[in-house]
């Protein structure tokens, strides 16, 4: 099966390079390269695209079908089902179409910084979240049902923060298409359909990925000066939590070791694709080489690289060891239950957490399970 080929321009930092997104993942190709990839698209053998290239180039020599085929074959695996990389968020669904999410977007896009403005007022905005939650005092719990209302009044927020993504996307000439709900792994979330930042300059492309965050870090304040003018009681009391899991949500999408807002900012900054690939790579030659100089020309920030590498696989290890004593207590605790229809009743008594614990479970696995693959990949250059 075909997989759809969209072209979305040229890059602006090169021109002459075409940005094409050929399901999941987006290609910055040579106008030669595209040419082979439309001729794929449309089922052509070697010789047919060896005529394509003489068509589009007359005053060159005609290029050799053995070229051609060695040229093709990089090319092919991009275009199947089976070629294609796995997505990170699936069961996609779209909320908000993309007429929908322009229109919402370029009301918001004057509020967006400019590229010196954003990473200042992201800590500003941080800062201000912390103190003005501080100074709420805690007010004991919310009644029952005022429970239920938290996740669809956070689900606002994270709508908010999508919209933050979008109207940075906007204000930057390169237009969002649509809001929607996926799992990320095992977890729900939101998306926005931003693909098309590809064609701006890294710069631009790191503060639309810090705009979700500049979103949602300035309703939260806005709700904390809300409930700092409310009286004490249940309402301050809803708001102060709500925004409490809205800025561990903010602060989570700004780890830059899963592939959430905080990864691409730091993949931008340091103009690196596949950042998660070469971490694992880069700490083995490391150990193996007693931290040989990196070398010149091959990346932006050696240093900042290199910390990062070491950090990103530190945090995977680490998660690796929580989930095994995580693990271990948990079948020390099975195995110290005489009754099997006890386990039964506590999970049925604590349904949240234990659904929020197998998830977890899962995502510490699905983590580890990438760095073993990464670690087989080790002595590749």
């Amino acid at each position: 099966m075909a997989t759809p080929i969209e072209v979305l321009g040229s890059s602006r930092q090169r021109p002459e390079r075409v940005l094409v997104r050929v399901g999941e993942r987006v290609l910055e190709l040579s106008a030669t390269a595209h040419l082979l990839l439309q001729g794929l698209a449309a089922g052509e053998d070697s010789a047919a695209l060896t005529d394509r290239l003489a068509a589009a180039h007359p005053r060159s020599p005609r290029p050799a079908l053995a070229d051609v085929e060695r040229a093709a074959a990089p090319l092919r695996g991009y275009l199947t089902a089976t070629g294609a990389p796995r997505p990170a968020l699936w069961l996609r669904r779209p909320v908000l179409k993309a007429p929908c999410v322009a229109g919402l977007a370029r009301g918001l896009a004057p509020l967006v910084p400019g590229p010196a403005w954003a990473p200042g007022l992201l800590l500003l905005l941080l800062g201000l979240n912390l103190g003005l939650l501080a100074g709420l005092p805690v007010q004991g719990t919310l009644p029952a049902q005022a429970w239920w209302g938290l996740p669809l009044a956070l689900l606002g927020l994270m709508l908010v923060h999508e919209l933050g993504h979008a109207a940075a996307a906007q204000r930057f000439g390169a237009p969002p298409q649509d809001i929607g709900i996926g799992l990320f792994w095992v977890f729900p979330a939101l998306y926005t359909d931003v693909t098309r930042i590809w064609t701006l300059p890294a710069r631009e492309r790191m503060v639309v990925n810090l705009a979700g965050a500049l979103a949602q870090l300035a309703a939260n304040a806005l709700l904390l000066a809300v409930a700092g003018a409310l009286a004490p009681g249940d309402g301050a009391q809803f708001l102060r939590l709500l925004v409490s899991a809205s800025l561990v949500s903010c602060l989570v999408n700004l780890l830059p070791f899963s592939r959430l807002d905080g990864y691409w900012v730091v993949v931008d900054w340091l103009d690196m694709p596949r950042l998660h690939q070469r971490c694992a790579r880069q700490v083995w030659r490391d150990l193996r080489t007693g931290f040989a100089p990196l070398p010149a020309g091959e990346f932006r920030h050696p240093r900042a690289f290199r910390a990062y590498a070491w950090a990103a696989v530190l945090f995977q290890l680490g998660l690796a060891l929580l989930a095994l004593r995580v693990l271990g207590q948990g079948l020390a605790w099975i195995g110290s239950q005489p009754d099997p229809s006890q386990l039964l009743h506590e999970a049925c008594s604590h349904p949240m957490r234990s659904l929020f614990g197998v998830l977890l479970m899962l995502h510490v696995l699905r983590a580890l399970g990438r760095l073993a693959r990464s670690s087989f990949s080790f002595s590749t250059p």
